[in-house]
Formats: structure tokens, C-alpha cells, sequence
């Protein structure tokens, strides 16, 4: 479980979330109740945001990466050739409504293509953004800049593909990446969106600012859950770290036990051969030869302890399948390392008592 929680550290989310803070805004939709009075607040709000000091740039969508207060959709969509088939028939994707500078501000890469811009208005044609995973199922031997497909969000209108983005792992650092489709904010408005702001120095040190950025430009619209894209990164491996340590802290117990137990049985052990020992000693046996007679019975028992507990753990372990990530259940790295650490463990608990008989006295052994 350490090892599967260090590759998920390792993982590229596919987005760089530090420097970055998150906010969420949901309008009104008695007070918004137009698709202008909706693209004219964000619109507004992210150019406050990108003029503060200290704030690199500002994007939104409606769904966060790893944020679990984002609303993802799965919408089926049609790309030429596939007229005739119904809705149920079609293949599906994530669907997500961005603002032009969200790409920029997340640093997700454009692959192939262009981003979005202030001139993808609801008067021009409308445009869409794929990531690499979608443009690698769909198109996988051709361009898919110039494709066309629609989705039932606009009564299935048809879409221009001007871009390829990089993939994001949306659901968590330990998911993978689905196919998924961008479209502008101007173009299909949303009132409920997560504004992502990229910073120049420590995003915590603006989280109230950016709060009271947001009220003062509508007092009756706050911004919701101010939290840094780290924290989200690292909550979404939160239950990956529970477990690795909750099983850490029995495993230490279990060593300190172990340890406790093999120097115990040995110190007794050597206590009851004190006469033989001290004859061994008197009749010439050097230091040497009294630890390796006494490290050779403990090591005896704690490999034979040992091989037991790797068929066990073998067959155990297969439990942990489900939370682990990237690493088998039977890695042989693991097993090693961890058998390994308990031998040299044991060894240490039979070398104290093994120096202790080293020194003794053969005149007061044999006078007992």
C-alpha cells in the first residue's frame, strides 16, 4: 500500500495544480435568467479576477478537475456517418463547458489546434475542443481538426473540431482518462461553473480576496468552496492514504512485537543454557563461536518464521487488489523488501542476548 500510494504521488494528473486555487459559483436562475445576464457575469468576473495583483490568470468550467462539487456530464455524441443511428445507439463522452484562458490557466497542453477565444461568440460558428484519448478513438488514422459531431446539448447541433487537448485525469490521480468534450461558455452558457485561478505566489494567501472580489461584484452571488487545486489533488488519494497508514501503524506494531518476542524467547533461552555455555567458554570456545551458536539458533527459527509468513502473506495480499494502484498484490519488490527488514530485525534481537552470553564469566557459570 506505500508503494501503490508513492506511484499515485507520481502520477501526471495531465494539469499542473500548483499555483492554482479553486472557487465555485452558482447564479441564481431566477435572477440569471437569460444566457446574456449568464455570459455577461463570468465574463466580468474573470476579467476582475485576472486584473488582481498576484493572479497570473483566470479560467472556468463547469467541472473541475478531482473537484467533487463539479457537475460532469455524459452525453452521447454523433460524428459524421452516424445519422442513422438513435441516441441509445450512440457512443458517449464527457461533456464540459469551459471559458477561453481555462486551458492556459490549468496549463492542460494543446495538443493540435487552438483554444478557445473571446471570438467563439453565440454569432459564430460553433466550435469544440476533444481531448487526446476522444481524437485517438474517433479519428485514429486521420486529423480531427475540421471533423464535425453534435451533441443533444444544443438540440444536436453540429460542432466544428478546432482542437486536440492533453488528457486530464478528472476522477482522481488513480483513474483514467475518458474521452471527453469541450465546448465554449459563450456558445452553450452555464449558470453553475468553477472558476480557476492561477497565481503567482502561495493561492491560499487569495482565497479571501477572491472572495470578496466576487461579492463585491454581486453581492448576492458568493463564491462557494475557495479551496487550492492541491487540496483537491490531494483528497481525491485521501482513502489510498487512510489505508497505507492505518496498515503502517499495525505493521510497525507487528515489528516491535516481533522484535519484543524473538528477544525474549532468546535471552531465556540463553539463561537456561548458562552451564553450557560457560563449559563451552572454559573449555576454550572463543566470543566469536558463543554468538554464532546462539545468532545460529535464533536466525534458525526466524527464517523458518519468515518463509511461513511469505506463503501466508502470498495468499493474503490478493485481498488488497482492489486499492492498489499500478503494483501488484504480489510484488516481489514488497515481499523481498519487507522479508528482508524483519530478518534484519530478528537478527539485531538475537545479537543482543548472543553479546551478553559472549561476555559471561565461565568461573561464575560454573559456580551456579
Amino acid at each position: 500500500l506505500v508503494r501503490s500510494l508513492l506511484k499515485l504521488g507520481d502520477v501526471d494528473p495531465g494539469f499542473e495544480p500548483r499555483g492554482t486555487i479553486a472557487a465555485l459559483v452558482d447564479l441564481d436562475g431566477q435572477r440569471f435568467d437569460s444566457d446574456d445576464k449568464i455570459r455577461l457575469y463570468y465574463q466580468q468576473v474573470l476579467d476582475k479576477l485576472e486584473g488582481l495583483p498576484g493572479v497570473a490568470s483566470a479560467g472556468a468550467s463547469s467541472a473541475l478537475p478531482m473537484d467533487p462539487m463539479g457537475i460532469n456530464y455524459d452525453l452521447p455524441y454523433r460524428v459524421v456517418g452516424q445519422e442513422d443511428l438513435a441516441p441509445h445507439e450512440l457512443p458517449s463522452a464527457d461533456f464540459r463547458v469551459v471559458s477561453p484562458g481555462y486551458f492556459e490557466t490549468m496549463r492542460v497542453p494543446i495538443a493540435r489546434g487552438r483554444s478557445f477565444t473571446e471570438y467563439d461568440t453565440p454569432d459564430a460558428p460553433f466550435v469544440v475542443l476533444v481531448n487526446q484519448s476522444m481524437a485517438d478513438l474517433v479519428w485514429p488514422n486521420a486529423d480531427p481538426i475540421g471533423e464535425r459531431l453534435e451533441t443533444p446539448s444544443v438540440d444536436w447541433t453540429w460542432f466544428e473540431v478546432v482542437g486536440v487537448v492533453g488528457d486530464t485525469r478528472y476522477y482522481g490521480l488513480g483513474s483514467e482518462s475518458r474521452p471527453e468534450i469541450y465546448v465554449a461558455h459563450a456558445q452553450v452558457p452555464r449558470n453553475y461553473m468553477s472558476i480557476a485561478i492561477r497565481t503567482e505566489g502561495d493561492p491560499a494567501a487569495l482565497t479571501s480576496t477572491i472572495r470578496s472580489e466576487v461579492l463585491e461584484h454581486d453581492g448576492a452571488q458568493p463564491a462557494h468552496t475557495v479551496v487550492p487545486m492541491e487540496d483537491l489533488v490531494a483528497d481525491s488519494i485521501a482513502a489510498e492514504r487512510f489505508y497505507a497508514m492505518v496498515l503502517a501503524v499495525f505493521a510497525c506494531v507487528a515489528l516491535v512485537l516481533s522484535a519484543v518476542g524473538v528477544y525474549g524467547v532468546l535471552s531465556y533461552w540463553v539463561n537456561q543454557r548458562t552451564h553450557e555455555i560457560g563449559i563451552r567458554i572454559a573449555l576454550g570456545a572463543d566470543r566469536t563461536s558463543v554468538v554464532a551458536f546462539v545468532i545460529r539458533r535464533g536466525m534458525g527459527l526466524a527464517v523458518l518464521g519468515a518463509g511461513v509468513g511469505l506463503v501466508g502473506a502470498f495468499g493474503a495480499t490478493r485481498v488488497l487488489d482492489s486499492v492498489l494502484f499500478n503494483i501488484e498484490a504480489t510484488d516481489p519488490v514488497t515481499f523481498v523488501g519487507v522479508a528482508g527488514l524483519l530478518l534484519s530485525t530478528a537478527l539485531f534481537a538475537c545479537w543482543l542476548p548472543a553479546h551478553r552470553a559472549s561476555r559471561m564469566d565461565p568461573v561464575g557459570a560454573l559456580r551456579e
